[in-house]
C-alpha cells in the first residue's frame, strides 16, 4: 500500500509540470521557451523542497504525518493549477481592457507589463507546487528505509517514482488531454494526490492503532 502512494504521488508530480507547460503554451505560445522554463523552474523547486525535507525528524510517525500534509497541500494547489493560470490570465486581460491609454505605445507598455506580472505569479505558483513535491521522494525513501535496508528502500521508491512519471507522460497527452482537457485533467491529478494522502493516513492509523491478534 505504501508503494501505491509513491506511484500516485509520482504520477501527479510529473503531471503538474506537463499541465503548467501546456497551459502556458496555450495562453502565450512559444512552446520551446515555456516548456524549457517550466522544466528549469520545477526542477529547481524540487531541489529546494528536497533540501528543506531534511528539517523533518527521522521518525516513522512524523514522516507519515508530514507526507499526509504535503499530499493534501499538493492536491489542492496542484489540482487547481491550470484553473489558477486561466484566472490570472483573464485578470491580466481585464486590467488591460478597462485601462485608458493616451497612445498606442502606452497600450503596448500595459500589455507587456501585464504579461510580466502574469508570468511572475504563474511561475511562482509552479515553484510552490514544486517545493511541496520536492519533499515527497526524500520522505518516502526515509520512511521505507526505517523498515528495510537503505539500498533496497531507495531502489523500490525510485522504481515506483519513475514508473509513475512514465505513466503520466504517456497518459496525459495520449488519453487525458484529448478526452478531458487541461482543467479536468488537473483536477484528476489533484485527486491522485488525495488518494495518496488517504493511503498514508490509513497507514498512520494502522501504526498508531495496531490490530491485536
Amino acid at each position: 500500500m505504501f508503494l501505491l502512494s509513491v506511484f500516485l504521488a509520482a504520477t501527479a508530480a510529473i503531471g503538474y509540470e506537463i499541465i503548467a507547460a501546456a497551459t502556458l503554451v496555450n495562453l502565450l505560445g512559444s512552446s520551446v521557451f515555456y516548456f524549457s522554463l517550466t522544466i528549469g523552474v520545477y526542477l529547481a523547486a524540487l531541489g529546494l523542497g528536497a533540501w528543506l525535507s531534511a528539517r523533518i525528524r527521522n521518525e516513522p510517525a512524523e514522516l507519515l504525518r508530514s507526507l499526509v500534509y504535503i499530499e493534501s497541500g499538493v492536491a489542492v494547489l496542484g489540482g487547481s493549477l491550470s484553473t489558477l493560470y486561466y484566472w490570472l490570465y483573464a485578470s491580466a486581460i481585464e486590467s488591460i481592457r478597462v485601462g485608458h491609454f493616451e497612445s498606442f505605445a502606452a497600450l503596448l507598455s500595459r500589455i507587456a507589463n501585464g504579461e510580466v506580472v502574469f508570468n511572475f505569479f504563474a511561475f511562482g505558483l509552479l515553484f510552490l507546487v514544486g517545493v511541496l513535491v520536492g519533499f515527497e521522494l526524500p520522505l518516502f525513501s526515509r520512511f521505507l528505509a526505517s523498515a528495510q535496508k537503505l539500498g533496497s528502500a531507495l531502489g523500490r521508491v525510485f522504481f515506483w517514482d519513475y514508473l509513475g512519471a512514465l505513466a503520466a507522460s504517456v497518459a496525459l497527452p495520449v488519453f487525458l488531454f484529448p478526452s478531458w482537457g487541461i482543467i479536468r485533467t488537473s483536477f484528476f491529478l489533484g485527486f491522485l494526490n488525495t488518494l495518496a494522502a488517504m493511503v498514508l493516513l490509513w497507514l498512520f492509523y494502522r501504526r498508531s492503532h495496531p490490530v491485536p491478534f
